[in-house]
């Protein structure tokens, strides 16, 4: 997994051409169909591993120096808990495949983390904003720290939800 430095570094102006590469690789890499080799069998334990997953990403953010606080406020730890309390409402009431429940529980919680490294406010400007710059830090954290094992889908799937979230309406 990349240091708190590299990652920073990633997000750099000047470096954001890789930064934008591993958005376009990552995108390219979603197929619909990983949806069916997530390891959950039912509602009750999507939930529980989302819940899981999120404890463990804030953990893994903590210890990588990037606490929720540092979030700028307009999406900070209110913001998080928020997210997480209405994904966790959503998720307990849908009526879908229980892989859609565990990725949009996680993603949906944590679509802002790329705040704690890019300025949301700062997207207009920037090729790769505070959604893709999410994208690769969970896809970091996710790949590396928690899902370890032959060809999980469970990284590439979250990761490409929180960088989907991005508004390409808007002129960038």
């Amino acid at each position: 997994m990349k240091s708190l430095a590299e990652l920073r570094e990633l997000f750099e102006p000047a470096n954001e051409a890789k930064a934008w590469e591993i958005i376009q690789n990552l995108r390219q890499n979603f197929d619909p169909s990983l949806f069916s080799r997530v390891r959950v069998d039912s509602q009750e334990e999507a939930l529980a591993s989302g819940i899981a997953i999120i404890r463990d990403i804030r953990a893994v953010l903590e210890n990588l120096g990037l606490p929720l606080s540092r979030i700028e406020s307009g999406h900070g730890i209110g913001h998080i808990i928020r997210d997480y309390a209405h994904s966790l409402m959503l998720a307990s009431k849908q009526e879908c495949h229980h892989a859609h429940l565990l990725v949009g529980l996680v993603a949906g919680t944590f679509h802002d983390v790329g705040c704690t490294l890019v300025s949301r406010y700062q997207d207009h400007r920037r090729a790769v904003g505070h959604a893709e710059a999410g994208a690769i830090l969970l896809w970091e954290i996710l790949q590396d720290a928690l899902f370890e094992g032959p060809q999980r889908p469970e990284p590439i799937l979250i990761a490409w939800a929180v960088a989907a979230h991005t508004h390409y309406l808007k002129p960038i």
